[in-house]
């Protein structure tokens, strides 16, 4: 049994021990409950310390600190399976072939981050 305690604000927002700071500690919690902390990637899709993240967009978050937490997932996505559907399904758009890790809120959406500073 997984349990999760909250945040003040928000009833569904589980909590971690495990802080990640940098993109080197990501595989080790791969599937964890984790908390991803610092600076938000100045892309189109926010990143903290290499995984991606939902930031609040009505204040510019890049290059501002942050704090995530959620399920820690990762994708790999190779070659052969972005050109297998490419022909199948026609061009789409798509972030080329890669390792991929994202952080999920309990509800299967992307957890969002807070800005910190």
């Amino acid at each position: 049994m997984l349990l999760l305690s909250c945040r003040a604000n928000d009833a569904t927002a589980p909590t971690s021990d495990v802080v990640i700071t940098s993109p080197d500690e990501r595989d080790k919690h791969v599937g964890a409950v984790v908390t991803v902390e610092g600076e938000v990637s100045g892309t189109k899709l926010p990143q903290i310390a290499g995984v991606d993240v939902e930031v609040d967009e009505e204040h510019d978050p890049h290059n501002k600190v942050a704090r995530a937490t959620g399920i820690l997932r990762k994708t790999v996505v190779t070659k052969e399976e972005l050109d297998r559907a490419i022909a199948e399904h026609g061009q789409f758009a798509h972030r080329g072939a890669g390792t991929f890790y994202r952080l999920e809120a309990p509800d299967g959406r992307m957890a969002r981050a807070v800005v910190l500073r």
